[in-house]
């Protein structure tokens, strides 16, 4: 009977870490800006019926669902990546620095002149996104082949890319 609660317990502590992380990358993907995140910080921790209130939003969403919804699953990290975060994740390990990245882009994309004039103090995630956005699919390719050159070779991260 013990052992039936204890895993009840642990399997209640990983359901509310997994929906706090949620929370946390739901606001993170906002456009909320640092002082608006620390805005909404003081009302949760300062507003009374906060949690209530997130508790009947919930509670309301799930009694407006279809019945018989099927719970999404999980997907798998390596195919939930967009071309976007391989070439993130490739510039990490390769320690690419900013000025690295632009002349790279520069010499792959007529846009990349483009890009470094107008994105000249921007985030590297910043730069991707601006990269994807003005460019081919075929120049987001051959940049992540000339960022991660093994990457690039693998069907499965080239599927990924064509998909995204």
């Amino acid at each position: 009977m013990r052992d039936s609660e204890s895993n009840r317990n642990m399997k209640s502590a990983s359901r509310k870490k997994r929906a706090i992380r949620l929370f946390v990358a739901a606001l993170l993907e906002s456009e909320l800006s640092v002082d608006e995140m620390r805005e909404l910080l003081r009302e949760i921790a300062e507003a009374p019926g906060f949690a209530d209130t997130v508790a009947n939003m919930i509670s309301y969403v799930i009694d407006h669902l279809p019945s018989g919804t099927p719970r999404k699953q999980p997907p798998n990290e390596r195919e939930n990546m967009s071309i976007g975060n391989l070439l993130y994740s490739a510039i990490q390990r390769r320690r690419l620095s900013k000025p690295e990245l632009l002349r790279i882009m520069e010499s792959i994309s007529s846009e990349g002149e483009t890009i470094k004039e107008a994105r000249r103090n921007a985030t590297v995630h910043q730069l991707i996104s601006e990269f994807i956005s003005r460019t081919s699919e075929r120049d987001a390719e051959r940049l992540l082949k000339v960022i991660d050159p093994v990457g690039s070779d693998d069907a499965y991260l080239r599927g990924i890319t064509r998909r995204n």
